[in-house]
């Protein structure tokens, strides 16, 4: 199915607290809620979205909780299949349900579900006690740290990618070439000038290579003030005064405009070489 939602099964609205107090915003937030080694999931009865997850529920779903919010089950990849015929032999509201969590893994799961109101709005607190105790009884499993593992490899898959940065004052002269060098198989973070790119850089990464219009080559001296040895290239105009100045320093040029054809030649000359100029 794809989200957890209220059906003929759970029964009428219940008051989670007992008392007839709605359960707030903030009931992720508590301590007991984080604590618990069992999994607890809060949705929306009507969209599917969740509200709060604990951190039981992310092991036992082989997800980040933290992403989770917001999302139906479906959108993080987990699907979970309720066995309807087998309700009531351990709770008025207790199912059997298999759980598929976002690596494909399925596990069998004891599910009990009631309804409760959350500011207002219907949602389905649902409790999923894993059969195999594994998620209960260590609050992790093996699914957890394969979700870990994967996740870790998208990053540093991501980290081996080549990332261009653009440098152009025109919007539409940045995008033109960002999707260029998206077809040359480049990660792209374009900017302005130097101060906008910098906060958009992620902390972790060094750029490849520098495309940068001549009217920003101040620009490219600060890329290359904090990244030394990164290689430039500079889409100078007919007749430029710059030309000279830009192979001096050893740096590429590029006509402008340039074609895909003119920018891919000299990547390519960038990344057989392993040049770093300035280096």
């Amino acid at each position: 199915m794809a989200y957890i939602q209220n059906s003929d099964a759970m029964a009428e609205p219940d008051d989670i607290q007992g008392d007839g107090r709605p359960v707030s915003e903030s009931v992720g937030a508590g301590p007991l809620f984080q604590a618990l080694p069992i999994a607890v999931i809060v949705t929306d009865s009507m969209t599917g979205a969740v509200i709060a997850a604990n951190p039981a529920a992310g092991a036992l779903l082989g997800v980040d909780t933290a992403g989770l919010t917001g999302k139906t089950l479906s959108e993080a990849a987990v699907d979970i299949v309720i066995d309807y015929g087998v309700g009531g032999r351990k709770g008025a509201r207790a199912q059997q349900a298999i759980v598929t969590d976002s690596l494909g893994s399925r596990v069998a799961c004891s599910m009990f579900s009631s309804t409760v109101e959350v500011a207002g709005r219907n949602a389905v607190v649902t409790v999923l006690l894993d059969t195999q105790l594994e998620a209960v009884l260590t609050g992790r499993s093996a699914r957890a740290a394969k979700a870990r593992q994967s996740a870790a490899k998208k990053e540093e898959q991501a980290a081996g990618t080549n990332m261009a940065v653009i440098l152009d004052p025109s919007e539409s002269s940045r995008e033109s070439a960002a999707e260029m060098l998206r077809m040359l198989g480049m990660e792209v973070i374009s900017a302005p000038d130097a101060d906008v790119l910098f906060d958009s850089l992620p902390s972790n990464r060094k750029p490849t290579l520098a495309v940068v219009d001549s009217s920003r080559l101040e620009d490219a001296e600060d890329v290359l003030s904090r990244f030394p040895g990164t290689p430039v290239i500079v889409a100078l105009s007919a007749g430029s005064r710059s030309k000279e100045l830009v192979r001096g320093r050893g740096w590429s040029d590029v006509p402008k405009p340039f074609s895909i054809n003119d920018l891919a030649q000299a990547v390519s000359r960038i990344l057989s070489s392993g040049a770093r100029n300035g280096a």
